[in-house]
């Protein structure tokens, strides 16, 4: 029987969760799907447990990687055999009944890549079946980045991933699902958007992600250099979207970086790296070709007080959300 399911959880210091993880996959009846674990460079007990996993479950194969996330991830795609990839994050959970929902979405489908819905804080998200149109789906994923460019809870075609040599940059350290989701979706010739929740996306404080650590904002320009090269060959369509996506780069890296808790900067100077950063060319550029109308969105509101130089309301909001942010990590 031809194995259907590979699924790749990337694991660094991960000893806490990784056993919740995988036991939320096993559960299931089906036996038709793989569980890839890839340590890589833990100072911790992961491997030790990914070990006793493999020891306690066939479908487990455990392999070690060069330190990274995008080192891990790359290596379970070589190890791989399923028609169909996922990847999971070692502090998350799959949903009930994850196989059976593969299975009934992949049975008639001829798409390259299934975009499911997963819940967050108990909320389901999802994008809505009605856009149908590869770039309305495109525009969709970029403009809320947050929301829908991981890689977790989606279907990859394998044979489809090596054909185009798709993988993840081991030289980003943040946005890698970004910019392998964008060049992947842009290969594909059909996208389908499923409504099953697959996935529960658990918010930890001490995610990497998370972590305080004063160089996310080169990372995360790094990310959209990247991208801006891989849609220089597409149309105008896409540019409204690019630009969308920038804005909300700048939003993460005053959320998880300028207004972090952990900064130690003054407030006032933080409002100062603020305007130092979003004058920067790749987002002013961004900024001016966003038209006033088109900030009404919650995550476009700081934006639309940089775009009029209200420093300080941009940055009373990303302070707050800040705030936010943590009290749902919390929960």
């Amino acid at each position: 029987m031809e194995l259907l399911f590979s699924i790749i959880i990337p694991a660094c210091d991960a000893e806490q969760y990784l056993e919740r993880a995988v036991e939320s996959i096993v559960h299931n009846k089906e036996k038709n799907y793989e569980i890839i674990i890839v340590e890589n460079g833990s100072v911790d007990n992961t491997l030790q447990i990914a070990y006793k996993l493999e020891k306690k479950y066939s479908c487990i194969r455990v392999y070690q990687s060069l330190k990274g996330v995008s080192n891990a991830r790359n290596m379970g795609i070589e190890k791989s055999v399923g028609k169909w990839i996922c990847f999971m994050d070692a502090d998350d959970k799959a949903a009930p009944n994850l196989i059976k929902k593969y299975i009934n979405a992949t049975k008639e489908s001829l798409a390259q890549l299934i975009i499911f819905s997963y819940k967050k804080n108990d909320h389901q998200i999802g994008l809505q079946r009605n856009i149908k149109a590869k770039e309305q789906i495109i525009c969709r994923v970029l403009e809320s980045p947050t929301r829908f460019s991981a890689v977790w809870a989606k279907l990859f075609d394998r044979e489809f991933l090596e054909k185009f040599k798709i993988k993840f940059d081991p030289d980003l350290v943040l946005s890698e699902d970004s910019v392998f989701l964008l060049e992947y979706m842009l290969k594909a010739e059909k996208i389908e958007i499923n409504s099953e929740c697959v996935y529960e996306y658990c918010l930890h404080c001490d995610s990497v992600t998370r972590k305080f650590d004063g160089t996310k904002e080169t990372s995360y320009i790094k990310a959209l250099e990247s991208i801006k090269d891989i849609i220089e060959k597409e149309g105008e369509w896409i540019n409204k979207s690019y630009n969308v996506y920038t804005t909300m780069q700048l939003n993460l890296i005053m959320v998880k970086e300028v207004f972090a808790r952990e900064n130690r900067l003054g407030f006032w100077k933080r409002i100062a790296y603020l305007k130092q950063v979003s004058n920067r060319t790749i987002f002013q550029r961004a900024i001016q070709n966003i038209r006033l109308r088109e900030c009404k969105s919650v995550g476009m509101i700081p934006i639309l007080f940089i775009k009029l130089h209200f420093y300080l309301g941009a940055a009373t909001i990303y302070y707050l959300r800040v705030i936010s942010n943590r009290r749902g990590a919390l929960k």
